[in-house]
């Protein structure tokens, strides 16, 4: 009795769609990281932010993988209408990096910063910030 032949079967293709869990919001702010617990923070510019993590040009070039604490300053309005400044203090991960090589010193970088654990509450101050950015700020849109 013969061998019966398996039939090919291709998955179909699709194209390359977004890894990124959360949606990100555009807007630029500064942020201070503690790259060293022995030095001073550092700052760099945020250039969006996303309950996944944040992007931000720093002028140092970071291994992948790098751990270190990042803290930032959101403004949320609460329900009775009155701005708090909320801090995030979080840890993050290098998680991309442009460019992806060490460059001469004046080099700046485009990092993704993953946020490796986040409450509840910064979350929430997080999700917040980032609404009312998007309804109320006509220079604000999603990344």
């Amino acid at each position: 009795m013969a061998a019966k032949r398996r039939t090919s079967f291709n998955w179909t293709r699709r194209p390359h769609t977004e890894r990124r869990l959360h949606s990100r919001v555009a807007l630029e702010f500064p942020i201070d990281m503690a790259l060293d617990p022995k030095r001073p923070p550092v700052s760099a510019v945020v250039t969006n932010i996303g309950l996944g993590g944040v992007r931000i040009r720093f002028d140092r070039y970071l291994e992948l993988f790098t751990r270190f604490e990042v803290s930032m300053q959101i403004p949320v309005n609460g329900d009775d209408d009155v701005t708090t400044m909320e801090t995030i203090d979080a840890r993050v991960a290098v998680v991309r990096i442009e460019p992806d090589e060490e460059g001469p010193p004046e080099t700046e970088y485009d990092m993704s910063l993953s946020f490796t654990r986040l409450s509840e509450e910064q979350q929430r101050a997080v999700s917040i910030f980032m609404l009312q950015r998007l309804l109320y700020d006509a220079d604000t849109s999603l990344a």
